[in-house]
This record gives structure tokens, C-alpha cells and sequence, in this order.
């Protein structure tokens, strides 16, 4: 009779003990759940805000090129300035190209012979003398000079 109670006694041990790690695994399983969440969240909030700003510089380029007067003179210095901004832009955004149209579509004035001439005229910087055209048009070598590829794959996108 000891024996059997003994052995019982050993079971429900055993069984208590595997109940414990069947619970802490499950709760171990729900902490790393709950922080992969978190993490998912907080990025998800870090890239609407950074799409957000990247949407705000690029409506306030926009803004600049709208604002163009052309005729006038010193306008092809403005396109310049214009060309580096948003080549500048383009440099330190996260929107892809078919973002970026949107927004250029969604902005609302009608710039497209102007940006056409903008996104020229950033075609131009690509060239050796990039340097002596911004400093013609007064404007320094911008945020993002020299820019990359890239930058001018997203600014030539928006044609």
C-alpha cells in the first residue's frame, strides 16, 4: 500500500511539475508575443511619422516649384534651386516612387510643365558641373550633394 501510495505521490509531482512548465512556457510564449507586438507597433508609428515629414518636405518642395514665375528673370537659377531641393529630398526619403506620384498627383496645382522642367534641370546636376550651377543659383551643395542614384531614379519617376 506505501508503494502505491508512493508512486502516486511521485505522479502527482511529476504531473504539478510539468503543469509549471507548460505554464511558464505559455507565459514566456505570451511576454515574447506581447514584445514582438510592441516592436511591430512602434516601428509602424516610427514610418507613418517618417512618411508623413518625408510627405511634408516634399509637398513644401512642391510649394517652391508651383512658385516658380518662368519668363522671369533669374527662373532658371530658381529651377536650380528648385532641382537641388528636391534631389535633397529624394536623398533622405523612405516613400517609394509610386508614393511619391501619388503625392505629386494629390497635391492639387497644376505643376507639371514646371516640375517636367525641374526634374531637367536635376537631370543637368548629374553632370561635372553640378558645383558651378548651384553656386550660380546661390545655393549650396544642399543636404544630400553629392546625390546618388537612387535619388535621381525617384526624382525622374515623378515625370
Amino acid at each position: 500500500m506505501q508503494v502505491a501510495e508512493s508512486e502516486s505521490a511521485a505522479q502527482s509531482t511529476e504531473t504539478q511539475a510539468a503543469v509549471q512548465t507548460t505554464q511558464t512556457a505559455a507565459e514566456t510564449a505570451a511576454q515574447t508575443a506581447a514584445q514582438t507586438k510592441a516592436q511591430t507597433t512602434a516601428q509602424t508609428k516610427a514610418s507613418e511619422t517618417s512618411s508623413a515629414v518625408s510627405s511634408k518636405k516634399l509637398t513644401k518642395v512642391l510649394d517652391e516649384i508651383a512658385a516658380i514665375e518662368d519668363g522671369k528673370a533669374g527662373s532658371s537659377l530658381t529651377y536650380i534651386m528648385c532641382a537641388s531641393d528636391l534631389l535633397d529630398w529624394a536623398m533622405n526619403t523612405n516613400m517609394s516612387a509610386a508614393d511619391a506620384k501619388k503625392a505629386v498627383k494629390a497635391y492639387g496645382k497644376n505643376i507639371s510643365d514646371k516640375l517636367s522642367g525641374v526634374i531637367d534641370t536635376a537631370d543637368q546636376l548629374k553632370g561635372s558641373d553640378a558645383k558651378g550651377m548651384l553656386a550660380d543659383a546661390g545655393k549650396d551643395t544642399g543636404t544630400g550633394y553629392p546625390w546618388n542614384d537612387a535619388a535621381f531614379k525617384l526624382v525622374d519617376s515623378l515625370k
